[in-house]
């Protein structure tokens, strides 16, 4: 399941919205064989690169499969999303060491089989019930993602926590259909104070902005 963007978020008593962190889709799952596999939204196998997440798998019930982001966060707590990217550059034995001094963690917001037994088709507020008794107490690796009802909740979120990438909305009557676009996803927007100390150009021509080079109009600097 995947979320399209949009402006706004919507509103309604069948609306449920989460945090959006920035990282990489996770698919966490534990066969009847005891096997761990952790694979990317394009079946990417994920699991060499964070061997804490392949410890964490082994806690939960076989026959399970979690969905999720992977994030690694920095000293300050936000998450640090270049911290990913390195990972995947680093031999098998740093692996070990830096999983061991910055783990990271599968921030879950769905379970899409348990104990053997396919969800899919059930709506999103009967698996997100299923979900919370699954990671109750489970690995400090393994998050469940907070949700709300509260559309100003989510508004604030959205306001406030510079940590998140935006805000996503689910409906609580949905199934889950793999690659389908169904949720939606509100970024969130970042602006910045500038100020212009020059401009560049001739006087009978369109001057431009002396940092980038384009016309005061286009230049998202000045924005």
């Amino acid at each position: 399941m995947l979320a399209y963007l949009a402006t706004t978020l919507p509103t309604g008593s069948a609306w449920r919205y989460e945090p959006k962190l920035d990282g990489f889709r996770g698919l966490l799952g534990r066969d009847h064989d005891d096997r761990i596999s952790l694979t990317s939204r394009n079946g990417k196998d994920l699991l060499r690169w964070f061997p804490e997440l392949g410890h964490a798998g082994k806690t939960i019930l076989a026959g399970t499969i979690l969905d999720g982001e992977i994030v690694i966060a920095a000293q300050h707590g936000t998450p640090d999303f270049s911290a990913l990217q390195d990972r995947l550059a680093l031999s098998t034995r740093d692996l070990a060491r830096v999983a061991s001094e910055c783990a990271a963690v599968l921030v879950v917001f769905d379970v899409l089989m348990f104990r053997g037994r396919e969800l899919l088709a059930q709506p999103m507020a009967q698996r997100r019930r299923q979900l919370e008794s699954v990671l109750l107490d489970l690995h400090p690796c393994l998050q469940l993602v907070e949700q709300t009802a509260s559309i100003e909740l989510a508004r604030d979120w959205m306001a406030h926590l510079a940590a998140l990438e935006g805000v996503v909305a689910k409906r609580v009557d949905e199934r889950y259909r793999p690659g389908y676009r169904g949720w939606l996803k509100v970024k969130r927007q970042r602006t910045v104070d500038c100020v212009v100390v020059g401009l560049t150009g001739d006087r009978a021509g369109r001057p431009s902005c002396s940092a980038c080079a384009m016309p005061p109009a286009s230049c998202e600097r000045l924005g």
